[in-house]
């Protein structure tokens, strides 16, 4: 599984790495809708009930769920933020 963290690795899966990859990674959104409709897809796609569909993976182990669980925080936390900035 391909983890939103620099290295890709399952190891590296920690709130700060990920935040850290959303940060640099994605490119640059030009307004503040951009980054939440960013957000928004990555959402949908770290979503715990998505993520076996996604990687076509029927046998997620419990600790794959909890690292899933950990980027699905992440993103939603990220994108509230960035939902916020919409607002403003």
């Amino acid at each position: 599984m391909p983890w939103p963290v620099k290295s890709g690795h399952w190891k590296d899966v920690a709130d700060g790495s990920i935040l850290e990859f959303y940060q640099k990674a994605p490119p640059e959104a030009n307004t503040p809708r951009d980054a939440y409709s960013r957000m928004q897809a990555e959402n949908l796609k770290w979503h715990t009930d998505k993520v076996s569909a996604l990687f076509g993976r029927t046998d997620i182990d419990e600790t794959d769920m909890k690292l899933v669980n950990t980027v699905a925080q992440v993103v939603i936390q990220l994108r509230k933020e960035a939902q916020n900035r919409v607002k403003q």
